[in-house]
């Protein structure tokens, strides 16, 4: 009785951890996708800065 109550506490905890972890890989994964795509503007608003500075340059 008492090792059967233990397993079923154990199993508790482990669905928990699984539970846990994909929530977590979620949120990372989310976190991830926002930072490359924030990176993404901040690339072509950097080439739209730099096209007339070269465009100034070349003249």
């Amino acid at each position: 009785m008492f090792v059967r109550i233990k397993n079923q506490q154990n199993s508790h905890y482990l669905l928990f951890l699984f539970i846990f972890n994909a929530v977590f890989f979620v949120i990372y994964c989310f976190i991830i996708a926002k930072f490359i795509y924030i990176a993404n503007i901040a690339t072509r608003f950097v080439k739209l800065m730099f096209i007339p500075c070269l465009l100034v340059d070349q003249l």
